[in-house]
């Protein structure tokens, strides 16, 4: 348990220094044997001791608390105090040793402490202690007699300011929203929107003593395009809580390992990153043997324009930009444009000029939106006549050189009539701030899978209205994603286009609806709520099927830059890459640091440590690598940090070469010093991750004091559900399945594991690995519910099965091979089996060990052969007896783990 100490500052010797430049020569320093301290929790409280002369301000006014001695409150009171006399000293009710921050205290405060949340004290030559009187600054004649804790209440408490700015250190524009989730009255976590000004956000009124996140919400209209730096939750949210430092304000602090007294990291910051996503061009499905014919065309107008070709740069003409009544507009204002394919990259500004907008440019069939942006220094002063909803900003393409632009209609994109955006038809308003319109529409990456590869080339799909049966033709990227954007409570259904090599798997049918946490998500029909993960259509891929009747060829898998295979049915062949063995030496590695630092080497592709090697006078000699394997080469050193690089041999066994973005050839690795050396590397490469958890898929009751264990073949952690919420600390790349400790819940248990998206853009995200979905939260079961969701997967040959798991409908498959050289410790040569039985992911074509579940495993043996017992060969080669059942020529064994120790079978 954490001590809790007391500081005192010297504000006569900090007048001195701040108005004569002398320093002043003080008596020699009293020491007060005790000073009472009551009714505070024994060996939790401090009193920590500020003396007015370490006291320094810096530009903003922060007060850094330089010459501070903490107490712990021991027997009800703190002990040999030293003050110099007649110098103000400030003490404080405190709760973390490791730093200076002012003070929340817990469920106390000091009795009589004044606004500063801090008692003014001093001491007379002969020791004893007044009051200070800060005015005069003396001592006052009122003796202080020693510490008595009060109780507070929680309650609302302001954040008086969090700086929002970007990792450059430039200030977040004006109007960029920020969300605030805090606890509702029922426990829910409502969203709450703070407009960005001055590069802050002010006025932040949240519960004191509860966890609350802030960050970027997924209803956001800036979410996806912006990553909030060292946030801790996947949904680009930082966890904090707030406890008082001048009533009604408090201040905030990162929540760190379910813990809130650790107050090592005040939270004065939100810094943010762009993130440029993939552009989904408008480009047509056009047979290689084709070619598009530009042409010049009739406009709506009549005229005769010369057509671009979609993707390419369009040149307008002058657009006018007028009142209703026909008046130009001021010269000066400015007119923002923004390009919805990339719509996180910030608007193009123009600024009016005789009344129109001069040298717009545009991408020819692309949807753009023109008008007024929040960050705009008239977005309040003027809206935009017909522009959808927003009232701020009209939707329009280009198609035509040296034209207008034409109308973008919402449900029908391009494929509506031609109607000329003639002009930008403006409406003056009263200038005063106005709430901004909530956003009703849904902005959804999917994810196009071909048996698991990125399907090949641009697709079309139609986002259809079934209400209206309008639809909306939209092109999937060449890296695989297609980006839709629905509105709320319309029901739509996802269509593809004629082509000549796919097919939807299934029909795609989904309503955008708003969750309890006011987010809209697109929900598939035959799910009600929102708030059910399962039913969102994000977390599912987009299923293509071949009707070209040609096995999957893309070159890159989805999700990943590992090779997979695609079938219902797969073959060794199609995996046999992971039983690889033979090692290949890799090039030298040059490290731009001479000191001699260790790297580890990490097998993804069979989920194992294999290493750790060490760099020496700036070279890293000697990596030896498994042919068509990858790798995870990190660092654990207590001095350097690198990011992790992610590598796979080339075609000639010897070039290292990326297998993430940047691709090619890998020939140096670069360290960078940390700013403070660690005392530990146990922690280094551990990825801090945070989920929900939900009793049987609802939300209706808020789980505590659950104990959840996360168990791989490496480790077991262990972590407590609070208000709903699992703190996690993971291995990067290695599969956890996760079970209640004990009592009346079980969890459906699935692997999950840690994986890199840095090639995406993105951060390291949590995946179901028995299917690369993203893990979105864990549901709790009632005991009686255990196996019911169980399935059964086959090896190739049907000659083995594994069941008492539910291993969902993922591309999963089942190895077992017999091992003819294998050795058995202890058995006779010739009187058994070694079978070694691997569950495999064929999306990343990866060994996906299970290190936790309730296996029961059938096998077929020869014909006639009774088995005299089954076991595991343990870590230490020892074998361990499991039971066992036969039945003519099966016999079946229950195993508690999967994929990590070979069986033998004894006859």
């Amino acid at each position: 348990m954490k001590a809790f100490k007391l500081f005192i500052v010297s504000a006569m010797a900090l007048m001195m220094l701040l108005f004569t430049g002398s320093k002043e020569v003080f008596a020699a320093p009293v020491t007060i044997p005790e000073i009472p301290a009551a009714g505070f929790v024994e060996g939790k409280e401090v009193i920590a001791v500020h003396d007015v002369n370490g006291v320094t301000y810096a530009d903003n006014g922060t007060i850094f608390l330089g010459a501070g001695t903490a107490f712990d409150i021991s027997g009800g009171k703190i002990v040999n105090v030293q003050m110099e006399p007649n110098n103000e000293y400030r003490f404080y009710l405190y709760e973390d040793d490791s730093g200076w921050y002012w003070p929340s205290a817990g469920d106390n405060i000091l009795e009589g402490q004044t606004s500063g949340q801090y008692i003014p004290v001093g001491v007379d030559a002969s020791g004893n202690m007044f009051l200070w009187n800060q005015e005069s600054h003396s001592l006052s004649g009122t003796p202080f007699t020693g510490f008595k804790a009060q109780a507070r209440p929680f309650e609302k408490l302001n954040i008086s300011s969090i700086k929002i700015q970007y990792e450059d250190g430039t200030p977040a524009e004006d109007g960029l929203v920020i969300d605030v989730f805090d606890k509702s009255q029922d426990g829910y976590q409502t969203a709450h929107q703070y407009t960005v000004s001055e590069g802050k956000i002010t006025n932040v009124s949240v519960t004191e003593k509860t966890v609350l996140s802030m960050g970027i919400g997924m209803a956001n209209v800036r979410y996806g395009g912006l990553e909030v730096l060292n946030s801790q939750y996947h949904d680009n949210l930082i966890r904090f809580f707030v406890e008082p430092s001048v009533r009604p304000s408090g201040y905030a602090y990162v929540y760190k390992n379910n813990d809130m007294t650790d107050k090592s990291e005040r939270l004065r910051t939100i810094t943010l990153r762009k993130i440029t996503l993939p552009s989904t061009p408008v480009i047509p499905f056009v047979p290689a043997e084709e070619e598009i014919e530009v042409e010049k065309e009739k406009t709506a107008l009549g005229e005769t324009k010369k057509r671009v070709a979609q993707g390419e740069d369009v040149n307008l003409a002058d657009i006018p930009v007028v009142f209703e009544d026909g008046s130009k507009l001021p010269d000066g204002v400015i007119v923002d444009v923004f390009d919805m394919a990339n719509i996180f990259a910030g608007s193009v500004k123009y600024t009016v000029k005789d009344g129109k907008i001069s040298g717009v440019k545009m991408r020819a069939e692309s949807q753009y939106k023109i008008g007024f942006d929040v960050t705009n220094k008239d977005y309040y002063n003027y809206e935009v006549v017909g522009a959808y909803k927003s009232v701020k900003l009209y939707r329009v393409y280009a198609r035509y050189e040296n034209s207008l632009p034409l109308h973008y209609d919402y449900d029908e994109g391009i494929e509506a009539p031609e109607v000329v955006f003639e002009k930008i038809l403006v409406k003056k308003t009263d200038g005063k701030k106005v709430e901004q319109p909530r956003p009703t529409s849904s902005i959804m990456q999917l994810i196009l899978s071909d048996g698991g590869f990125q399907p090949e080339g641009v697709l079309p799909f139609r986002l259809v209205r079934t209400d209206n049966n309008k639809s909306k033709l939209v092109y999937s990227s060449n890296d695989g994603l297609l980006t839709l954007v629905g509105d709320a409570e319309i029901p739509y259904e996802l269509r593809l286009d004629e082509n000549p090599t796919y097919k939807l798997k299934e029909k795609i049918e989904f309503t955008i609806k708003m969750d309890s946490q006011g987010k809209y998500q697109a929900v598939v029909k035959g799910y009600d709520s929102a708030d059910d993960l399962q039913g969102h259509l994000t977390c599912r891929y987009i299923e293509l099927e071949r009707i070209d009747g040609k096995k999957a060829a893309g070159t890159k898998p989805v999700n990943s830059t590992d090779e997979c295979y695609t079938g219902t049915k797969f073959t060794y062949n199609d995996y046999k890459e992971i039983y690889n063995t033979k090692k290949y030496t890799a090039n030298t590695v040059s490290v731009n640091v001479s000191e001699k630092v260790k790297f580890t080497v990490y097998n993804a592709t069979l989920q194992r440590f294999e290493k750790t090697v060490a760099a020496v006078n700036g070279k890293l000699d000697g990596l030896k690598l498994v042919k068509g394997h990858n790798y995870i080469i990190g660092v654990k050193d207590k001095n350097y940090k690198m990011t992790n690089v992610y590598v796979r041999l080339g075609d000639d066994n010897k070039t290292l070469i990326a297998s993430k973005s940047p691709y090619g050839e890998i020939k140096t690795l670069e360290l960078a010093k940390r700013v403070k050396p660690l005392k530990s590397t146990k922690n280094v490469g551990r990825v801090s991750y945070q989920l929900p958890v939900y009793i049987d898929s609802a939300r209706d009751t808020v789980v505590n004091g659950v104990t959840l264990q996360f168990v791989s073949a490496f480790e077991t952690i262990e972590a407590e559900v609070v208000d709903g919420w699992v703190d996690l600390s993971l291995l990067e790349d290695v599969n956890y399945v996760a079970k209640v400790k004990s009592g009346k819940y079980i969890i459906d248990s699935f692997p999950m594991t840690i994986k890199d998206k840095s090639e995406y853009g993105a951060k390291k995200y949590l995946f179901n690995h028995l299917s690369c979905g993203s893990v979105q939260a864990l549901y709790l079961l009632k005991k009686s519910q255990a196996h019911e969701n169980d399935t059964v997967l086959y090896s190739e040959d049907g000659a083995t099965a594994v069941g008492g798991f539910n291993f969902r409908n993922g591309d999963y498959t089942l190895s077992a091979r017999v091992l003819k050289n294998a050795k058995a410790a202890g058995l006779k040569s010739g009187t058994y089996t070694v079978l070694d039985i691997d569950t495999i992911n064929m999306y990343r074509k990866e060994l996906s060990p299970l290190a936790y579940g309730e296996f029961k495993v059938s096998t077929v043996v020869e014909s006639g052969k009774k088995v005299k017992n089954v076991y595991y060969i343990g870590a230490d080669k020892k074998l361990v007896k499991v039971k066992f059942s036969q039945d003519g020529d099966v016999v079946t064994f229950d195993m508690d783990t999967m994929g990590i120790y070979n069986n033998v079978i004894e006859y």
